[in-house]
């Protein structure tokens, strides 16, 4: 693994070719030993009775990677027979069904993350059947960590699992991504073009993921300064989703801190694609920029501008967690797809478009219109 991120609940694990090959790659890798530092740490605040599988408190480095040598050889050694080979390692299975309930929850708790993988492809070719390449990495990967989970707990208590559930214990989504030149329309768009391109995603279902907000406020203000000349950003820090909106192109950058929501756009918009690429966008959504760049702007600087000289629309909202709900990603996007179509002198709707097909092949549309939360979203899923 090249490297990994973590934001308070989310794990971002960036892959440039394959992920760990094996269970003790796994073991020896940075993110596992920064994730058993914060299980412990999280014990050890609650004064965890399974922290009595050290031998001293409080725990220490050197205990943990004492613990990760141990770990290494319960894959491959019953802890019987754990003591000849692996000296220490008796501290440790003292009491094994103690042992095995801080596996439990360790393997749990890694669970708890939503879980990232962004593989990056830049200047690779996309395979025909990404599939493929899916499979190498995150089923690969899931399977790993599944099976070095079962091979402990069988060698700590000596038996084996009668029921197995296939629970997902890699990553929930995973993204090939890469870099891509966009025909922008001036030299203060260019640097975007270092931000790597989502072109394939997958998602394994039911996908549950936790926002750090759950409703939306105020409203979307015109500025008369592009955000842009504001905004110093690190483009290993994002990702962009590439939205076809109707008829618009518009570019989604997003901060990998708000990665479940960036990655929710595909269940929304249609992925850009070919054509769409080769020209310049209509619109631009920078979500999630330094708190900072946008302070000019006002304490609740959700804003927009009109570059009209480029013809094109720059949206920017911050990096707060307050910012951190779809509808911000969601009601900016159509509030720029809007602006676009007015200025083009077409009206657009708020509301749910339903097209019915009636007996005899006959089919009418339906135009539900309404406030925001009247029910058109899930009238739409009634009809559907």
């Amino acid at each position: 693994m090249d490297s990994f991120k973590i934001y308070e609940q989310k794990v971002l694990i960036q892959l440039r070719d394959q992920v760990c090959e094996t269970a003790e790659d796994i073991l020896k890798s940075d993110l596992f030993k920064e994730v058993l530092k914060r299980a412990v740490e999280k014990l050890s605040k609650r004064n965890s009775f399974l922290l009595n599988i050290f031998d001293k408190k409080p725990v220490e480095d050197k205990d943990l990677q004492k613990l990760i040598q141990v770990l290494i050889s319960l894959t491959k050694t019953p802890a019987a027979s754990l003591a000849q080979t692996s000296p220490g390692s008796e501290i440790f299975l003292r009491d094994p069904h103690l042992f095995n309930d801080f596996i439990e929850y360790l393997y749990n708790y890694w669970r708890s993350f939503d879980r990232f993988v962004i593989s990056d492809w830049t200047g690779r070719e996309l395979d025909d059947k990404p599939y493929l390449a899916f499979s190498s990495t995150i089923g690969h990967l899931t399977n790993l960590i599944r099976g070095m989970y079962r091979d402990i707990q069988k060698n700590v208590t000596g038996k084996y699992l009668r029921i197995y559930r296939q629970v997902t214990a890699g990553a929930e989504v995973s993204t090939i991504a890469m870099t891509k030149k966009i025909p922008f329309p001036a030299p203060i768009y260019e640097p975007l073009n270092q931000t790597r391109m989502i072109r394939q995603m997958l998602l394994y279902p039911p996908l549950i993921l936790n926002p750090p907000m759950n409703k939306r406020t105020g409203r979307f203000e015109r500025v008369d300064r592009n955000p842009l000349e504001l905004i110093k950003y690190d483009p290993n820090d994002w990702l962009c989703y590439p939205a076809k909106v109707g008829t618009l192109v518009i570019l989604i950058y997003f901060h990998n801190k708000f990665a479940e929501l960036g990655h929710s756009l595909c269940n929304l918009f249609q992925m850009a694609e070919g054509e769409d690429l080769k020209k310049k966008p209509d619109a631009i959504y920078l979500f999630g920029v330094p708190d900072d760049a946008l302070a000019p702007f006002g304490s609740f600087p959700t804003v927009f501008y009109d570059d009209q000289a480029n013809g094109i629309l720059v949206g920017a909202v911050p990096n707060r967690n307050e910012f951190g709900y779809f509808g911000y990603l969601k009601k900016m996007v159509l509030t720029l797809h809007n602006i676009i179509m007015m200025k083009r002198g077409i009206l657009p709707f708020h509301g749910a478009l339903i097209r019915l097909i009636l007996k005899g092949g006959k089919d009418v549309t339906i135009l539900s219109i309404g406030d925001t939360g009247a029910g058109k979203s899930e009238t739409l899923e009634a009809f559907r």
